[in-house]
């Protein structure tokens, strides 16, 4: 029997998937705004920057997480352990800040040092700078790493190798 003769059923070529995946990886590596001050004068205020900061940083890492895993496995053998690393590596890092948020809504508003030592407990506990992944992440086979720079949406999401 040959190729399935309707269209999109074929597995797409490297460069294909590889703008696929490259996409799905701009929310994690645009995670780089820097995290909020922290103000000891205004506890409360503090807690709300961090929690919106933190919240999406673990929206955009679960984006790329669910991206990644919409454009399918690698067109090579054993493709689908191209992907498996980045994707647990973004969803567990969604998980530690979707936790950090729900640690600092824990803490009462009304104990101020508790507060502040929290969020720097959190500031200090993972990064929370640069990028949440990049295409360095994925376990790329030489084929698809040598494909990477010629495709424009991994260069432009700075996810190249």
């Amino acid at each position: 029997m040959g190729p399935d003769p309707r269209p999109g059923l074929s597995p797409p070529s490297a460069e294909q998937w590889l703008d696929k995946v490259c996409t799905a990886l701009l929310p994690a590596t645009r995670t780089d705004t820097p995290a909020p001050p922290v103000d000891p004068a205004d506890p409360v205020a503090t807690r709300a920057q961090w929690v919106d900061f933190l919240d999406q940083r673990a929206r955009a890492l679960t984006a790329a997480a669910d991206g990644i895993n919409a454009a399918g496995p690698a067109p090579v053998e054993g493709g689908q352990q191209v992907t498996e690393p980045v994707v647990s590596l973004l969803r567990a890092r969604a998980a530690d800040a979707s936790a950090a948020v729900e640690t600092l809504r824990s803490v009462p508003s009304n104990a101020a040092n508790t507060l502040l030592r929290t969020v720097n407990e959190i500031r200090n506990r993972f990064p929370l700078t640069g990028p949440g992944s990049s295409l360095q992440d994925l376990a790329l086979t030489p084929e698809l790493s040598s494909v990477a720079p010629r495709v424009p949406s991994c260069r432009t999401s700075g996810a190249t190798p």
